[in-house]
């Protein structure tokens, strides 16, 4: 049951990580376009 719990918790948290750097990427590019311009 434990290790179920690790594996959950890993995978979510491997989600929210991800979810988090794709925003951050995505707005580093946008300000990036905006000092370009």
């Amino acid at each position: 049951m434990y290790d179920n719990f690790v594996k959950c918790f890993f995978s979510v948290f491997y989600d929210i990580v991800f979810s988090i750097i794709n925003y951050i990427i995505k707005i580093i590019i946008e300000c990036r376009l905006v000092d370009i311009v």
